[in-house]
């Protein structure tokens, strides 16, 4: 049994393929390869709007969908509005996944399928923070018409954006220790943790935009704030930072994340399906 990965037309998700790797026997999928379509497990991760846009995609997905038995989507989106969950049921409906996997527990319990809260996991590697800069924050992404309003009130925010390999990620990490986290939309109660959790599992300390009450929860004993009023948050953060705090939560948080509980259900599941 081994992870066969589709993933076309984009990066967002090399760091999380990368932490799968790490724990289990993934490829990439190529049409040339050969696979063991009875017990390889195609995971598809994929923006759904690029099944519909992209003739060459849809007809590539519709294909291999035919051809492995075990299937798991991803949910790489929030879905709060009635569009996403429509289109998210058309490619279930194209794809039938035995199970889907998504990032944030606001996507629970919308499908009748199987769902698991599987996210980037045990991306530890650096380990230095003292040195790291405290006069700028960070944005990792695009910053869109929802996000420009409070991106304007940071005259040190950095924003970076198309840097998707591994090797460049840690390159952020090491130099900045302070990264701010707004939704995409508004009133979107989402937890982007393809950009959290490995700031966090680095010792970066997160100023965010709140989200649902579950990931709040979850997430609270870590290096992020939660808050309504980010840049007022923030100024009142860099006024006393103590690091000592920081490296207590980042340790902290590196031991809960390694246990990787969800994924273990995963497999349970799983073996109970063979």
């Amino acid at each position: 049994m081994r992870f066969i990965i589709y993933n076309p037309a984009t990066q967002l998700f090399t760091l999380f393929i990368d932490a799968l790797q790490k724990i289990y026997e993934c490829i990439y999928y190529d049409e040339s390869n050969t696979y063991d379509y009875k017990n390889d497990i195609l995971l598809i991760l994929i923006n759904p709007h690029f099944i519909f846009d992209n003739t060459n995609i849809k007809n590539e997905i519709y294909k291999i969908s035919q051809t492995f038995r075990f299937k798991i989507l991803y949910l790489s989106e929030p879905i709060n509005y009635l569009i996403e969950k429509r289109v998210y049921k058309d490619i279930i409906n194209i794809i039938k996944p035995y199970c889907l996997w998504t990032y944030t527990s606001s996507n629970l319990n919308i499908f009748l399928l199987k769902i698991f809260n599987i996210y980037p996991f045990n991306q530890t590697y650096i380990d230095d923070i003292y040195d790291k800069n405290i006069k700028n924050i960070v944005f990792i992404g695009n910053i869109n018409k929802h996000r420009i309003e409070i991106c304007n009130k940071f005259d040190n925010l950095i924003n970076i954006k198309d840097r998707w390999d591994v090797k460049d990620h840690m390159e952020i990490y090491s130099k900045y220790l302070i990264y701010l986290n707004i939704h995409r939309r508004p009133k979107c109660e989402s937890i982007e943790l393809f950009r959290i959790i490995p700031i966090l599992a680095n010792g970066g300390v997160i100023i965010s935009e709140k989200c649902n009450i579950i990931d709040q929860n979850r997430f609270k004993d870590y290096n992020i704030i939660f808050t309504d009023t980010v840049y007022e948050t923030y100024e009142n953060y860099i006024k006393n930072i103590d690091y000592s705090n920081i490296l207590l939560k980042r340790e902290l948080f590196r031991k809960d994340m390694s246990y990787i509980l969800e994924f273990n259900k995963y497999i349970e599941y799983h073996n109970r399906c063979i």
